[in-house]
């Protein structure tokens, strides 16, 4: 999302494809407007962080 400079609340409909960086920050409000997305032709791509979180 970052790359592009646009969130799921953004009018995605010039995008081709949307990268969440995490999944697991993922809200609840995007689900209709991704769904949207995504049956339009746009591809949603998840990642998610890997190794063991930082510890101060």
């Amino acid at each position: 999302m970052r790359a592009t400079g646009s969130s799921p609340t953004s009018d995605l409909s010039r995008l081709k494809a949307l990268y969440v960086p995490h999944w697991v920050m993922w809200k609840q409000e995007w689900n209709v407007a991704i769904e949207a997305f995504v049956r339009g032709g746009g591809t949603l791509i998840l990642s998610a962080l890997t190794g063991q979180p930082h510890r101060s």
